[in-house]
């Protein structure tokens, strides 16, 4: 079983994504697939960095799936304990994700930016998918 953990994060103080349309989107494609029994998703909202870390040691997941919002200084944006943006160079949330290569595969950022000026994000998992602009 492949598990997938699909983390929304729209800080109160950034525009609003619609993350529900694209979780239902998500579930609709997996429930559909001939492989559907092969995966198990996880979805978590109003995520804080905190947040994150207890999800990535308690689900342990296969895929990891972020959207949210990104800086064209290669940030992404999860939420403070008010939910408010709270920026992570995304540098060093690539040196965060790589104590967890024993079990993420690949990692989808569905962001902005978010791999814009990032030249190498992590040799330590197999699939990375980012936006440049």
């Amino acid at each position: 079983m492949q598990k997938v953990l699909f983390i929304k994060t729209n800080p109160i103080d950034t525009v609003s994504l619609r993350l529900e349309t694209e979780e239902k989107k998500i579930r609709e494609v997996l429930e559909r697939s001939n492989s559907r029994d092969s995966f198990q998703l996880e979805t978590r909202g109003a995520v804080t960095k905190q947040n994150l870390l207890q999800y990535l040691l308690s689900v342990q997941p296969h895929v990891l799936h972020i959207s949210g919002h990104g800086s064209e200084d290669s940030a992404l944006f999860f939420e403070d304990n008010e939910g408010y943006k709270e920026e992570i160079p995304i540098d060093k949330f690539s040196s965060f994700l790589s104590n967890f290569k024993e079990h993420i595969h690949c990692v989808f950022l569905n962001s902005c930016h978010s791999l814009s000026n990032v030249s190498d994000f992590n040799d330590d998992i197999p699939y990375i998918i980012g936006m440049k602009q």
